[in-house]
């Protein structure tokens, strides 16, 4: 998972990834470990990794797996 997300979260169990898609457009992309993804398109990264991360909040708060 870190290989594919290494960029780690504040919100646990949540990775991130950031690629740059076009010239200053970037890609930023979730996965949790259960394989639940958000994703973010645009030109200000450092935005786009924080709304991806609210985004698996209000996912990880609204399902809840089961163990």
């Amino acid at each position: 998972m870190i290989k594919e997300y290494p960029i780690e979260s504040s919100v646990a169990g949540w990775f991130f990834r950031c690629k740059e898609v076009s010239n200053n457009v970037y890609l930023v992309e979730g996965c949790d470990l259960w394989g639940r993804k958000v994703t973010r398109t645009g030109t200000d990264e450092k935005a786009l990794v924080s709304d991806c991360e609210a985004d698996a909040r209000l996912i990880s708060d609204q399902v809840r797996p089961a163990f």
